[in-house]
């Protein structure tokens, strides 16, 4: 005879140890994306745990029709989503402030680095995020469109937008100097 509180023990188990997996596994690249989602380094901490969070409690209902990681993404992205749409949010928030990219390795590149990132937080959020998932976190086409819920075509044409947007920033810091 199965003695069910038994069963439910490991199946808990199970789930707490995958979930500390896909934390060792995605947790840095996650926190990067939120990071520059949110352009607050605690903000983005506090979404990526709520993502795992958030997970771990829909792990039953997980149907694997998408990978493991784009289910991920695609629940941080709501919740970046969520935090942005707080009031006190968009009081706090400067949309100057800088998005900090990871390692420079001398001053151009540094340089390039800020004024990139400058750039890239003028855009639309719904442009950046584009921009961040394809170029900084690497995802095709078709899994923006599965993490975002939008069509190929969808997100094809908001990467145009988005380097065409970012392009006519770009221009003016330079043309400035």
């Amino acid at each position: 005879m199965i003695n069910i509180s038994e069963d439910m023990k490991s199946v808990q188990y199970d789930n707490e140890q995958y979930l500390e997996e896909l934390m060792t596994e995605y947790g840095t690249q996650l926190k990067r994306y939120a990071h520059l989602m949110l352009k607050d380094e605690h903000l983005a901490e506090d979404a990526v745990q709520k993502t795992f969070i958030n997970f771990y409690y829909s792990i039953k209902g997980f149907r694997h029709e998408s990978s493991t990681k784009n289910y991920l993404y695609s629940i941080l992205t709501n919740e970046c989503k969520q935090i942005k749409r707080r009031s006190w949010f968009r009081k706090e928030r400067n949309t100057s402030q800088e998005i900090e990219l990871e390692h420079s390795y001398n001053m151009d590149d540094n340089l390039n680095r800020i004024l990139i990132t400058q750039s890239l937080a003028k855009i639309k959020p719904k442009y950046r995020e584009i921009i961040i998932l394809y170029y900084y976190q690497k995802f095709s086409v078709a899994d923006i469109a599965e993490i975002l819920n939008l069509t190929k075509s969808a997100v094809k044409s908001r990467l145009k937008y988005a380097r065409e947007n970012l392009k006519k920033y770009l221009e003016e810091v330079f043309i400035d100097e």
